[in-house]
């Protein structure tokens, strides 16, 4: 996905081919939401008011930027890996093998993919943004928060009925539901 133009990824997407799909397009809008944080970051660092900020605030906005910066990566290698999982899950299934080793791979992605999801989202709360880039800000929360959403989404199709994953998916939920409603 790193490398591909997005009309290219986009009309794969959107192609009859199985892949990529919903976990690539979970990682790829997580990387737009990050670039809106981003944005945000780099507007507010460049203010002349962020000079007024104690160093401690200063390096918060450091930590974060660095931090989400090396997310971008993380996602570009969690939509890959979805591929594969999707792509082992459908040789499986055609060769009529047992599934549940597959379903577990292919719960485990979107399962990593929340729990970075999360720590995004939680690193939103150490950066105030200036007024005249706050919807910015604003959307890229909400669309990591939409994120978050669609793994579950992901996750619940590949429970199939196994106890272990059912554990993992609540605990999942229980963590969107603490950050939904802050």
């Amino acid at each position: 996905m790193k490398n591909i133009e997005i009309s290219k990824y986009l009309n794969d997407l959107s192609s009859t081919s199985y892949t990529p799909g919903g976990g690539s397009a979970i990682c790829a809008v997580a990387n737009i939401a990050i670039s809106l944080l981003l944005k945000s970051i780099n507007i507010t660092m460049a203010r002349k008011s962020f000079n007024d900020l104690k160093d401690n605030e200063k390096e918060n906005y450091s930590n974060v930027k660095l931090f989400l910066e090396t997310c971008v990566e993380r996602f570009y290698i969690l939509a890959d890996e979805d591929e594969k999982a999707f792509d082992s899950f459908m040789k499986a299934y055609k060769a009529k093998e047992d599934l549940k080793a597959v379903y577990i791979n292919c719960f485990d992605v979107p399962f990593k993919t929340f729990n970075q999801l999360v720590e995004v989202y939680d690193q939103c709360k150490y950066i105030k943004v200036v007024d005249s880039i706050v919807s910015d800000y604003k959307i890229g929360c909400n669309l990591i928060l939409e994120c978050m959403h669609s793994c579950l989404e992901t996750m619940n199709v590949n429970v199939n009925g196994y106890k272990e994953l059912q554990e993992k998916h609540s605990k999942c939920f229980e963590k969107f539901v603490e950050r939904s409603y802050r």
